[in-house]
């Protein structure tokens, strides 16, 4: 057994040495894993990254003091590679190149698309490998991310990896996740839609607000206010429950006067608009949305008790 700060872990190679860390990679998923190991008790040797400064801003913001010593990464029992999808494979062969990482190293990526089959076979030959994708937005100021707490981390490997990835991540507050790997694009066309998709959306409403006569600032702070009651309620209620407006309440007339008042400024926005209210209605059961012509001989649920709210 092996002490990691206040926790007992298993050796990845039966032995009892220290679970010591390296970082190649500290853009914001990096910076922020490397913070939070080193704070829930993991030593963080060493973090290399392309950029020279971001090594020196990182210990800096958090007042760490990571070394950018080859040699010390080399003697860390897990290395993150923390770098985009189309990077990895090309970091794994210069971290076996150049011998980044010590015989009994397992090597980890935080990509969500792929497992450890990103790999090339050269490398998995030679190393245990492993993944580890956080199912979390990281903000550019990564003092700014949130806890770990209650985050799913989809994780793969072999068993002997996925039992230390699984220490790791309880450790660092979340939960493991598995998805199989024919699945992990999916997987990560859902953390897209969730996170990504939303913001923009955000975005969008703030600028028609801005356009409705709003300051940008004022716009801005009205929609996050909104979107703080919706996330209150998506965690509150069943995501059917947590809905509302005129597509669930079969309000036709207003979904069309809607898509006539973006049309007359941004065409692309009332077609987005259209196609996402079709979208909601077809997930609740609903018919396709009426025609224009239709749209007004349509019963209403307006004064439905479960979904009035505005």
């Amino acid at each position: 057994m092996e002490k990691t700060g206040s926790q007992l872990t298993i050796g990845i190679d039966g032995t009892g040495s220290q679970l010591t860390i390296g970082i190649i990679g500290l853009g914001r998923l990096g910076s922020v894993l490397a913070d939070r190991l080193i704070v829930a008790g993991y030593p963080v040797l060493a973090a290399m990254d392309t950029c020279p400064d971001r090594l020196p801003e990182f210990n800096s913001l958090f007042r760490h003091d990571v070394s950018d010593d080859p040699h010390e990464l080399a003697s860390c029992r897990i290395l993150f590679i923390c770098v985009p999808d189309r990077s990895i494979a090309h970091v794994a062969e210069q971290v076996v190149d150049r011998e980044w990482a010590g015989q009994n190293c397992v090597l980890v990526h935080t990509a969500g698309s792929h497992g450890i089959g990103i790999f090339p076979a050269a490398v998995r030959d030679r190393y245990r490998t492993g993944s580890c994708h956080p199912l979390m937005a990281f903000p550019a100021d990564p003092r700014r991310a949130l806890p770990f707490r209650d985050v799913g981390f989809c994780l793969d490997g072999p068993e002997p990896v996925r039992v230390i990835l699984n220490r790791i991540v309880s450790d660092l507050g979340g939960f493991p996740i598995t998805i199989p790997d024919d699945s992990r694009a999916l997987y990560h066309a859902a953390a897209v839609i969730a996170s990504n998709f939303t913001v923009y959306l955000e975005a969008l409403a703030a600028n028609l607000l801005s356009t409705a006569g709003l300051n940008p600032e004022t716009a801005r702070h009205a929609v996050n206010g909104l979107m703080r009651s919706v996330r209150n309620n998506v965690v509150g209620l069943p995501l059917e429950k947590a809905l509302s407006g005129p597509v669930v309440r079969n309000d036709w007339n207003t979904v069309q006067l809607h898509i006539d008042t973006l049309a007359q400024t941004d065409p692309a926005t009332a077609a987005l608009y259209r196609t996402l209210s079709s979208a909601l209605a077809a997930y609740l059961g609903k018919d396709a949305l009426p025609s224009r012509e239709n749209s007004g001989n349509v019963p209403s649920d307006i004064y439905s008790e479960d979904y009035h709210d505005e």
